[in-house]
């Protein structure tokens, strides 16, 4: 009699043992999962950040490239040589 109230005692504190194992890897994996979430949704964030950032310009002057316009330095460079530099810094 006393080996089965000692079996059953003794597998009380295995199965809390075995559950709090099982709770400690859930919960390490929760971790992970949560920290892969919070770098994915940060990338999205900064991805976003970055494209509306490029996109300013486009807004705010509509689609004409003013910076990096190839006739405008075409046009400026054909001026210049054919008319000298005091008269670019003039036209200018």
């Amino acid at each position: 009699r006393s080996n089965s109230s000692s079996s059953s005692s003794n597998s009380v504190p295995i199965l809390g043992h075995m559950a709090f194992k099982l709770l400690q890897h859930c919960g390490r994996w929760l971790f992970v999962l949560a920290l892969v979430v919070a770098q994915v949704l940060f990338v999205t964030w900064f991805l976003w950040a970055a494209f509306k950032i490029r996109m300013y310009s486009v807004k705010d002057f509509g689609y004409i490239i003013h910076e990096f316009d190839p006739w405008f330095n075409f046009r400026t460079t054909e001026y210049l040589a054919e008319n000298g530099a005091s008269k670019f810094f003039k036209w200018y």
